[in-house]
C-alpha cells in the first residue's frame, strides 16, 4: 500500500522503489508514487494507478520514468494527463522548501520573489500532487536573465504557453511534476494568485468549499484537464470576489517571500 501517495515499502509487484546498485547487488528504496501515472505492463496492457482515497495501487518497481519488472526487463512508462485530486500531504510544502532553495541559490537577485502558489501552498487543502512555484521578475526582458539559470536546473521552457502574463517552465525531464510560473513583480497576475492563496490560507470554509468542488469536478472530468480548469472558473472568481472585499478590510499586502 502506498498511503497518500508516499512508499510505505517495497514489495514485488507494488509500485514504488529507486533504483540502487551495491556492486553487483541491486537494491529497491521506497520514494513517491505520483497518481495519475500509466504504465506498460510485461503483457502490453496500460494500466492506471487510480487514487483511492487511501491508496495508491499498481505493478511493477518505479524508476522515475521507467519501471524494473520481475523478469529484469526494464521497459518505459508514459504519464497519463488525468486529473487526480488527493487529501493534502505535508511533504507538498517540504518539497517546495527544497525546489526554492535550489531556485534562490541559483536566480539569485534576478528572481524578486519565489513563492509556493496553488491549492498545494494551502495547508489542509486537497489538490492535484503538482507543486507550482511563482517566480517574480522586474521584467520579462531579457528572457536569458531568468531563462538560463532555470534551464542549468534542468527546467524546460515552453514557448507555446498562451498566456502571455507569464513565462512558464516545466520540470527536468523525468522528474515530479512541477510548474514554474515567471511572472512580472506588481503585476495583477502575480498579485492574483498570491490573494487567492493567502485568502484560501485564512478562510478554511472557502477552502473545503474549494475542495468539494475539485473533487467533484475531478470525478466529471479526469480525462479532460481543461475541462477541469475550466470547469473551476466560476468558483474562482467567486472567492475572488469575497477575496477582494477581504483584502481591502485587512490592508492586504503580500508578505515576504517565500524563498
Amino acid at each position: 500500500l502506498w498511503e497518500r501517495g508516499r512508499a510505505a515499502r517495497v514489495d514485488a509487484g507494488l509500485v514504488g522503489g529507486r533504483e540502487r546498485k551495491e556492486g553487483l547487488v541491486e537494491r529497491h528504496e521506497p520514494c513517491l508514487v505520483e497518481a495519475g501515472e500509466s504504465i506498460l505492463t510485461p503483457e502490453g496492457e496500460d494500466r492506471i494507478i487510480d487514487y483511492d482515497g487511501e491508496s495508491l495501487t499498481g505493478r511493477g518497481l518505479h524508476l522515475g520514468r521507467r519501471w524494473r519488472w520481475p523478469d529484469g526487463a526494464f521497459r518505459e512508462s508514459r504519464v497519463a494527463d488525468r486529473v487526480i485530486v488527493i487529501p493534502y500531504d505535508p511533504e507538498w510544502a517540504r518539497r517546495f522548501a527544497e525546489l526554492g532553495r535550489r531556485l534562490r541559490a541559483a536566480l539569485g537577485d534576478a528572481a524578486l520573489r519565489i513563492d509556493h502558489i496553488g491549492s498545494t501552498a494551502v495547508v489542509g487543502l486537497a489538490a492535484k500532487p503538482i507543486i507550482d512555484v511563482q517566480i517574480s521578475v522586474a521584467s520579462f526582458e531579457p528572457i536569458d536573465a531568468y531563462r538560463l539559470s532555470l534551464e542549468r536546473l534542468g527546467y524546460v521552457f515552453r514557448a507555446e504557453n498562451p498566456e502571455r502574463t507569464k513565462r512558464y517552465f516545466r520540470e527536468p525531464p523525468g522528474e515530479r511534476r512541477t510548474h514554474i510560473h515567471v511572472r512580472r513583480a506588481g503585476s495583477w497576475a502575480e498579485q492574483f494568485s498570491l490573494l487567492f492563496r493567502d485568502y484560501l490560507r485564512t478562510h478554511p470554509e472557502d477552502a473545503a468549499r474549494y475542495a468539494d468542488v475539485k473533487r467533484a469536478l475531478a470525478r466529471k472530468h479526469g480525462e479532460d484537464r481543461v475541462g477541469y480548469t475550466n470547469a473551476k472558473t466560476p468558483f474562482i472568481w467567486s472567492v475572488m470576489m469575497s477575496a477582494d472585499l477581504w483584502s481591502q478590510e485587512v490592508g492586504w499586502t503580500p508578505g515576504p517571500s517565500d524563498a
